[in-house]
């Protein structure tokens, strides 16, 4: 273990999307406090590497190819896990997403499929993937990655993204009031954009969020560390008592979106594949 142990001492985590990005900024803060990761992703080469350097710390890290996709490599994850710290997960962060930015007339459905199996589906099969065992515990900690968009606000693209999003609160809900006498607790941490690879990469998207943002109250994205400390309390000790709770850390933007129309109307001049 690294020197700077603490919130996180003894738990066991699986994080998926945890290459890079936020996913990553997660698994460093996990391992920093205390925690073995399971690090996860299908960017093997890229996940492989940030591992390495959480693990060359002298950290209880490894890492694991996972589609999210699949209920094979959720189960392998379980198994890893178990063969590697001694114990099935503590923690879920379900993190891996499929970004996707058209509008309903401009997504296809092969599209829509991808991202509501990545997007929904696949939370649904980590959950499945790590119930038995935190029942078994009596003890547990699922945190589920959605996001503002679809569960606070709306924009005029992303149809399939904020579906999505919005169907993880919901199922999160539903983890929490039925498995909460079990120990497990379930809870949605819901960030507008940061400053991450995937959203540098999508083409005219980080320019139009940035312009965007000079109307939130926190006038600017954030950087995924950020965001990433929500979700060590919500996998410490420290929110023992919190369940089905939506943790927004957006700098205020679903709440100023709700009355910024000028920031609306930016959006929209943005978005040219808009119907």
């Amino acid at each position: 273990m690294g020197a700077n142990g603490g919130r996180l001492d003894g738990k066991v985590a699986i994080i998926s999307g945890s290459a890079r990005g936020l996913g990553a900024e997660i698994a460093r803060l996990f391992v920093e406090q205390g925690a073995s990761v399971l690090t996860s992703d299908i960017l093997d080469d890229v996940g492989e590497r940030s591992t390495a350097i959480l693990r060359d710390q002298g950290y209880a890290a490894v890492y694991q190819h996972l589609d999210v996709t699949e209920e094979d490599d959720w189960r392998a994850g379980v198994e890893r896990c178990e063969s590697e710290f001694g114990s099935g997960p503590d923690v879920l962060v379900s993190n891996a997403y499929f970004f996707s930015l058209p509008p309903i007339l401009g997504e296809d459905p092969e599209t829509w499929k991808k991202s509501i199996d990545v997007n929904l589906t696949g939370h649904y099969h980590g959950i499945r993937a790590v119930l038995p065992g935190m029942i078994d515990k009596g003890k547990g900690s699922i945190i589920a990655i959605s996001s503002t968009n679809g569960a606070d606000v709306a924009f005029p693209s992303q149809a399939s993204y904020q579906a999505a999003k919005a169907g993880v609160w919901s199922l999160i809900r539903h983890v929490a009031i039925t498995y909460g006498a079990d120990g497990v607790r379930a809870n949605t941490i819901h960030p507008g954009p940061m400053n991450t690879d995937a959203i540098r990469g999508a083409e005219g998207f980080f320019e139009a969020v940035t312009a965007i943002a000079s109307s939130f109250p926190l006038p600017r994205i954030p950087e995924p560390e950020e965001v990433a400390w929500a979700a060590v309390f919500l996998a410490s000790d420290e929110s023992s008592y919190m369940t089905a709770a939506k943790m927004v850390v957006d700098g205020g933007s679903s709440a100023a979106l709700l009355v910024a129309k000028p920031a609306l109307e930016r959006a929209h001049e943005l978005n040219p594949g808009r119907a």
